[in-house]
């Protein structure tokens, strides 16, 4: 109850998600259980939003904790880096499909709210995750199918192939634009930013 009581304070555009589970919850029936564990998710469209969160969710399971007169133990993990996508390059690859396939047909800066480890990397080095029409259903799930073999696997190819060619054409002109936009961090670097997301100390 706590933890969603604080959903009204997570900001819309931060696309703030938080998915617990209770992972064991007693050992018998009719009695009140000793030691219940519980996991979850929180993921967030910006560093600073899933910093925040982080906090507000592990202050409501302390505050509960302490209405009750329990003990807990809060082990903080690496998750997924917000995704965060190169802008040049979503800009040419962008460009590229709207060539292709016609501008009614791209969409861009649409919000999205899941989590991926093209996150971390996009953290390091400059990344893009587009994604293409070609398939129905739900994804992660039985009934998620390809419906168009040309969306799902040609037109991802040649809009691949069209952004490399602007990327490396004129000496590297647009790579070098892309790499200036976006300065390569070290793993070092990396490690660190997740010890201040979570607040370790050495």
């Amino acid at each position: 109850m706590c933890i969603n009581a604080q959903r009204e304070t997570f900001k819309d555009q931060d696309s703030v998600r938080v998915h617990p589970i209770i992972t064991k919850g007693g050992d018998l029936v009719n009695t009140v259980p000793a030691d219940v564990r519980m996991e979850s998710f929180v993921r967030a469209n910006n560093i600073e939003a899933l910093q925040n969160a982080n906090k507000k969710v592990n202050r409501a399971i302390e505050g509960a904790s302490y209405a009750i007169g329990t003990e807990v133990k809060i082990d903080d993990m690496i998750g997924y880096m917000p995704l965060l996508q190169n802008k040049q390059m979503s800009k040419l690859f962008a460009e590229n499909a709207a060539y292709l396939l016609g501008k009614d047909k791209v969409y861009t800066d649409i919000p999205f709210a899941g989590s991926t480890d093209m996150g971390d990397l996009g953290y390091v080095i400059p990344v893009i995750q587009p994604t293409i029409s070609g398939f129905t259903g739900n994804a992660h799930s039985k009934d998620f199918t390809v419906s168009d073999p040309e969306y799902a696997y040609i037109i991802p190819a040649k809009l691949m192939a069209m952004t490399i060619i602007d990327l490396l054409t004129n000496n590297a002109e647009e790579a070098e634009k892309v790499k200036q936009s976006h300065p390569r961090k070290t793993i070092q670097q990396y490690k660190n930013k997740w010890d201040d997301i979570l607040e370790i100390k050495e």
